[in-house]
């Protein structure tokens, strides 16, 4: 089966395609269009992940057995994340966990809501694909979207969860002091 991820920024894409792959037993290519080996990409069994504004419509209606659309449900949020991100450069992905205090949501008002009103704008193009729409709070937080994957795919049972755990989340949960 070949499945393409299409995903918005701060989604968890990179974990989530991580743990589809393993699930599946599949090879993982996250933002092929950034790798100088892709080779394998044409093949079966793999799981691409392409940032939704860098998709290539070509690529997207391509020869793909199932195609995931993620989003995120809260885009306020996803605005916070991807503000601190682009605060700590080519850092942002490492993996040290953060906390957001209502002081730094004040000074980054401005930029926030401006990222908002992008990420509404990209979610709104990522739907105008053909896909499944997933959202992270419906794999991260609620697991519906899981469920969902799980019929589409046609998996009896997940087995490795514990990769996509909260606890693995960069961001712990806002405490506002």
């Amino acid at each position: 089966m070949r499945i393409l991820i299409i995903a918005l920024p701060r989604t968890g894409s990179k974990v989530f395609t991580k743990w589809l792959s393993t699930e599946l037993g599949y090879k993982e290519y996250v933002e092929p269009n950034r790798m100088e080996n892709i080779e394998g990409i044409e093949g079966d069994n793999v799981v691409v992940k392409w940032d939704s504004w860098e998709m290539d419509p070509i690529v997207a209606e391509g020869d793909w057995d199932k195609v995931i659309l993620l989003s995120r449900e809260n885009t306020y949020d996803q605005s916070i994340s991807l503000v601190r991100a682009r605060e700590r450069g080519d850092t942002w992905w490492v993996g040290s966990q953060y906390t957001i205090t209502r002081e730094w949501i004040k000074r980054n008002g401005i930029e926030i809501g401006l990222r908002k009103e992008y990420l509404d704008n990209e979610r709104e193009k990522l739907n105008r694909y053909n896909g499944i729409p997933i959202t992270y709070e419906g794999i991260y937080h609620t697991g519906e979207h899981r469920e969902t994957l799980r019929t589409e795919l046609g998996i009896p049972s997940w087995k490795y969860l514990d990769i996509i755990g909260m606890d693995k989340r960069y961001r712990k949960d806002i405490k506002l002091i």
